[in-house]
């Protein structure tokens, strides 16, 4: 019996992975010294590689002076709830605590709530308080909520800035945070994606599957970035279409990080009222040694954990 239970979840954590990573780990567990020597070199001497260099981009088209805010949330989910990470930290969060305490919030700039729902159920919140609520398939979680918020935001006229979150997204809206995040992007046009909190997951068995992203549950772009991820990928964003979990980070998360850095921006994320900042070399190199971040979960380090998932107040 504890045999066959074992290989259940031997099963279960197998389905989760793609075939692909299977395949690789299988490949890296078999070469693995050959592997960590032939990295060792590797490390040692591609940085004097003339590789071709990814260009540098800048977003080009100025925005306007409004932000989207896009917010997706599952139905089945409580309009307020209590989240818990891995390392036992919990918070309180969920999409009508969000949009009560935005609504409190004093901007300047202009700014109008598109609100995405996969599943059924009751509104929690007054429908009249967004511009506008779509439903949506409960199938690529975030990205799928996101790609069909895009797809209105494309109809429009205009390049405004585009905030997408979900509701895990504990709080820390302050009066001006919008004007402060958005400010963030004026002033560097190498920004192609910014968020407030990271993750470097290593796929398969070696350092240098290291994969750097942000994470999705809160994002700040433009519409004229977000277009070109779309054109990437069909009309979607990465992940959308996907149903497993453990493959929509590697597609979703992973996915539109990578995206932005091929495409020549920069990924940044704000940290304790500052903005560190990411770039790809080139493609051959995934520039380890220029990540400003913690190479885990940032959320799960102990001088975040007390406050996770959680703006931070940028500093005038």
């Amino acid at each position: 019996m504890r045999h066959s239970n074992f290989l259940g979840k031997v099963h279960i954590i197998l389905a989760d992975i793609s075939p692909a990573l299977i395949i690789q780990i299988f490949l890296e567990a078999l070469f693995y010294p050959l592997l960590i020597l032939y990295w060792a070199v590797w490390n040692r001497f591609s940085p004097y590689i003339p590789f071709p260099k990814i260009t540098k981009s800048l977003r080009k088209t100025e925005e306007e002076e409004k932000v989207v805010i896009c917010l997706h949330d599952w139905m089945g989910y409580a309009g307020e709830r209590t989240k818990t990470l891995k390392n036992g930290s919990k918070f309180k969060c969920g999409r009508s605590k969000i949009l009560r305490e935005m609504a409190y919030c004093k901007n300047k700039i202009p700014s109008e709530i598109i609100v995405s729902l996969s599943g059924n159920g009751e509104y929690d919140f007054d429908p009249q308080s967004v511009k506008t609520v779509l439903k949506v398939e409960n199938q690529g979680l975030d990205f799928r909520g996101y790609s069909i918020m895009l797809c209105e935001i494309l109809k429009e006229p205009g390049n405004p800035f585009v905030v997408l979150m979900n509701s895990s997204v504990a709080g820390g809206f302050y009066d001006s945070w919008l004007d402060d995040y958005c400010s963030v992007l004026k002033n560097d046009r190498s920004i192609g994606l910014l968020g407030i909190s990271t993750g470097a997951h290593f796929i398969g068995l070696l350092k240098n599957h290291f994969v750097p992203h942000l994470q999705s549950f809160f994002l700040i772009s433009t519409k004229e970035v977000l277009s070109k991820i779309l054109q990437c990928n069909k009309g979607m964003l990465p992940g959308a279409n996907e149903r497993n979990k453990y493959r929509l980070i590697q597609k979703g998360e992973i996915g539109l990080s990578m995206q932005i850095l091929k495409l020549g921006y920069t990924i940044a994320a704000v940290q304790h009222g500052g903005v560190l900042r990411f770039r790809l070399k080139n493609r051959f190199n995934n520039n380890i040694h220029g990540w400003p971040f913690p190479l885990e979960d940032i959320r799960l380090t102990s001088e975040n954990s007390q406050a996770p998932n959680t703006l931070s107040k940028l500093k005038q």
